[in-house]
């Protein structure tokens, strides 16, 4: 493939579609230096690496959820090893215990069934159809600006808010809060992701803590978490 594609670059997330439809015509199966991951491109085979835990386990995103690459080996990578005892040593609780934590991005079947059953039930068709009134009004509200012929940014100004405060409203975050609950959320996926490597492991458990602070409070004032 003549461009180089890597995940995670600036290149690629301003505009990642003609990356992709290089990928699928002349590299449908590309691996990435950088992210050091193999990047499948063409539905069939995404298809079927999804559908085949046994040979492709979610296992390997586990180490991930700390900012390592997937997979990644502490005992023979030295930069590995500083960041997982970095973040060891900021938990809370034994590090035993984050790491058999179930987790429904490094769980394979039959317990990644089991916690998707348990968060499918937060959004049944019912749930869902009670919050289209809500979702309307919001849409209606962030189009406000559109109307009177302001500027207007589709991801900033709908794409992003949208999602945030719908999601905060379900969980039970004040309104006040949704700027923190944005900020934690995307500290988080950072840390599950190519680019929280980049980021330091103090400052991804800081920012996971006090997202679990948040919940436990919207959980207390009879957010939807259970």
């Amino acid at each position: 493939m003549e461009r180089r594609y890597e995940p995670f670059s600036e290149a690629v997330r301003e505009d990642p579609y003609p990356y992709y439809a290089a990928l699928r015509d002349e590299a449908p199966v590309y691996w990435a230096e950088e992210a050091e991951a193999f990047c499948i491109s063409r539905y069939a085979d995404v298809q079927a690496v999804v559908r085949d835990p046994e040979a492709f386990s979610s296992d390997a995103m586990r180490t991930m959820l700390i900012g390592l690459r997937p997979g990644a080996d502490p005992a023979r990578d030295a930069d590995a090893m500083e960041r997982v005892m970095a973040f060891a040593q900021g938990l809370p609780f034994p590090e035993a215990e984050l790491l058999a934590a179930r987790q429904l991005i490094s769980d394979d079947p039959p317990r990644h069934d089991v916690l998707r059953m348990l968060v499918n039930r937060g959004f049944t068709p019912r749930r869902i159809a009670e919050w289209e009134p809500r979702m309307q009004a919001i849409v209606d509200e962030c189009l406000r600006g559109l109307r009177d012929g302001a500027d207007f940014d589709v991801v900033a100004d709908l794409g992003i808010p949208l999602p945030v405060r719908i999601i905060a409203e379900m969980l039970g975050v004040e309104p006040e809060r949704r700027a923190d609950f944005k900020h934690w959320s995307d500290a988080v996926l950072s840390g599950t992701t190519g680019l929280g490597r980049r980021v330091e492991a103090q400052r991804l458990l800081d920012d996971a803590r006090d997202e679990r602070g948040l919940a436990r409070d919207a959980r207390e004032l009879g957010g939807v978490v259970e």
